[in-house]
């Protein structure tokens, strides 16, 4: 496109194209030229951010604009060259209209590309059982070769329900699946733009807080517990019942990379599992006695 609008202006032996010599038009020629490089440059945000977030809808009216505005002046000067400059005035609508149906057809690909792109990074990221990312996006992020910033702090939870084997003996795995998902919509209430929240697979989720100190992680698992406490309360007869371990990149010597956290919280986690399994098993022997 850029080919033809030069052609246009200036002229080109390769598209067969001739300048025509009116000031009027060229001046538009010369605004159609810059138009579309600022049009340009939002297509390609459209390809990065989705065309919701951007004016290429109303970039592309514009640049629709000048170019009618373009083909009534070449209308125009060919009007009253007629007699010398028939060929000229069809070549040059003809090109003016291949211009804006190629643009036209670029601009709904990339429309529905982008929509295309968002539908499958939906369905590549999301755990459609819960809701939450699911474990592709979570290896992504663990999955992160270079170490964590020394100056950008990064703790990894990783959490793991309890009693999950026997709610699916004793209950069926339709309720396996609701005490998974009661979990998952208390865990994902903590979510922001500096804590991710996600399914790791099977009964084990992970948190990951970005620029976060111990005080800020242990006030995020204080409002994960009271959000599983408030839930219990009101569900009885199927309360849940978790271990979470984390690591703080700020406890490591070296900066440690993301694996090497999951790792280390990982290790925490099963600390804090044979914790409550010891606890809930003093609790019955207590009511015996």
């Amino acid at each position: 496109m850029d080919s033809y609008i030069n052609g246009l202006r200036y002229g080109s032996d390769d598209l067969n194209l001739v300048r025509l010599d009116d000031d009027e038009y060229q001046a538009k020629m010369t605004e159609l030229a810059n138009y579309f490089d600022e049009l340009c440059a939002e297509i390609s945000r459209v390809r990065e951010v989705g065309y919701e977030s951007t004016d290429i809808i109303a970039m592309s009216e514009e640049f629709f604009g000048i170019c009618d505005d373009a083909t009534r002046l070449a209308e125009d000067y060919s009007q009253e060259k007629a007699s010398a400059l028939n060929y000229l005035e069809g070549l040059v609508i003809i090109d003016i209209v291949g211009l804006v149906a190629t643009f036209a057809v670029e601009l709904v690909r990339a429309v529905r590309t982008a929509a295309l792109n968002r539908e499958l990074q939906s369905k590549v990221y999301l755990d459609e059982a819960t809701g939450l990312p699911n474990k592709n996006k979570c290896e992504e992020i663990l999955g992160q070769e270079r170490p964590v910033s020394a100056e950008a702090p990064v703790a990894v939870c990783v959490f793991d329900l309890n009693n999950l084997h026997t709610v699916n003996n004793n209950f069926g795995h339709e309720k396996g699946d609701e005490y998974i998902r009661s979990f998952a919509q208390q865990l994902g209430c903590v979510a922001s733009e500096t804590c991710f929240v996600g399914r790791d697979g099977g009964d084990e989720f992970i948190a990951v807080l970005w620029d976060a100190g111990r005080t800020a992680v242990e006030s995020c698992l204080a409002r994960v517990r009271a959000n599983v406490n408030e839930y219990s309360e009101a569900h009885p007869d199927m309360p849940i019942s978790y271990a979470v371990g984390y690591a703080l990149s700020s406890d490591f010597d070296e900066p440690p990379t993301m694996r090497e956290l999951f790792s280390q919280a990982d290790k925490n986690m099963y600390i804090d599992k044979n914790r409550v399994k010891t606890a809930e098993a003093a609790g019955p022997q207590r009511e015996e006695r």
